[in-house]
């Protein structure tokens, strides 16, 4: 935070809104689990029932009405505030969680922890040989710009107005998605005559159609420029269908060093960190990019399996979601790795209807474009009203 310009003054986060380190006490019958990959910004989109004696080991954070958790890993935005039910579930130690004082509005810190600035801190704090996350010494020296209480309830009441927004474009895509999972199941959901293949036999027969990488000290955020060779990440995927969102490149003669993670058009790609299981079909343009360890990349060999099939295979297909379930012991998934979608069974349509499905998916996205278009607009103007509602310039 060191470029952040604030009017308000900037205080230790921990002054106002300490840790909550409850954990979880012997209980009867079935409690509900979020796990990270349970959460989105603002909503729980995922959760385990299960009991005291059989829970994951992460499986420990209780809650409290207006609680607000953020996920520790680095490069991933989640942020929930807790309500009188959710303060029922069992939370992963993967988030943490902070009890506003007197001093600070709960809805104010929450919006704080969506905004660019806060996550940028956060980032710079994660420590890790694999997977960063903050850990509770780094949010130790996390800040938080901290206004009047009447001011903090004035940019909390305008924030809530642009976040409706948001809601309203996101509850429209859903119902796009929600026609997709209806075609793919009419489609796919009732034939059990088609043959079973692994992944890893459908792809290009080259070496490194899977790939995932670098890792560890190979390459570093701070590595990053604003020209050159794009570097995609977890952002770019999120939402299960390709977007560009913030510039992160690496220099051309850098690149050449990573060439073998090189990102192609019509590749399918997973999140395998963070945010887990959220999968793309890249645009035909896509330029020469590359991609990062949060994902693992798939070129398929497209004269048995098209991409949007296996898009949506991931994403829809209920025995595949069974498998994974199952090599993760029914826990929500953390973390996938190339291992384990290689070796994931799926099932192989006659490649003509496949292709008629990818028709039909490409033809809701070019009316999702219009949409995005309207969201990215939204979007844009809820992080400028972020920026400048915690600069003081609203």
């Amino acid at each position: 935070m060191n470029n952040f310009q604030t009017a308000y003054p900037l205080i230790p986060l921990l002054e106002v809104a300490p840790l909550a380190l409850e954990r979880v006490q012997e209980f009867d019958g079935l409690r509900k689990y979020i796990a990270t990959a349970g959460a989105t910004v603002g909503e729980i989109i995922g959760g385990l029932d299960i009991n005291f004696v059989e829970r994951p080991s992460r499986a420990d954070i209780e809650v409290k009405p207006k609680d607000v958790l953020f996920a520790r890993m680095q490069a991933t935005v989640k942020v929930l505030f807790a309500d009188e039910q959710s303060s029922q579930y069992i939370f992963s130690t993967g988030f943490a969680v902070c009890r506003a004082s007197k001093r600070i509005l709960p809805k104010f810190l929450y919006y704080w922890f969506t905004s660019a600035e806060f996550n940028s801190a956060k980032d710079s704090l994660c420590t890790g040989a694999t997977q960063k996350a903050i850990s509770n010494s780094g949010i130790e020296n996390l800040k938080i710009p901290l206004p009047p209480l009447a001011e903090q309830e004035r940019i909390v009441r305008l924030l809530d107005e642009t976040e409706s927004l948001r809601r309203l474009r996101q509850q429209a895509d859903a119902r796009m998605a929600s026609f997709i999972l209806a075609l793919f199941h009419e489609m796919f959901g009732h034939q059990t005559k088609w043959r079973k293949t692994k992944v890893e036999e459908v792809v290009e027969k080259r070496s490194n159609a899977i790939r995932t990488g670098p890792f560890g000290s190979e390459l570093h955020h701070s590595e990053f420029i604003t020209e050159g060779v794009p570097v995609l990440g977890i952002d770019n995927i999120v939402t299960n269908s390709f977007r560009w969102t913030r510039v992160r490149c690496l220099p051309l003669k850098k690149y050449d060093r990573f060439k073998r993670f090189r990102v192609f058009p019509n590749d399918i790609i997973i999140t395998i960190m963070g945010t887990v299981g959220r999968v793309c079909v890249t645009p035909d343009d896509l330029p020469e990019c590359m991609s990062t360890k949060h994902l693992c990349v798939i070129s398929t060999d497209k004269n048995v399996v098209d991409p949007y099939y296996l898009w949506a295979t991931f994403l829809f297909d209920q025995g595949l979601r069974k498998q994974t379930s199952v090599i993760t012991k029914g826990a929500i998934m953390e973390g996938w790795n190339a291992t384990i979608i290689r070796k994931l069974l799926i099932s192989i349509p006659p490649i003509i209807l496949q292709r008629e499905f990818a028709a039909h998916v490409q033809n809701t996205y070019s009316v999702q474009a219009v949409q995005a278009r309207s969201a990215e607009r939204i979007e844009a103007l809820y992080q400028s009203m972020l920026s400048r509602a915690f600069a003081g310039e609203l």
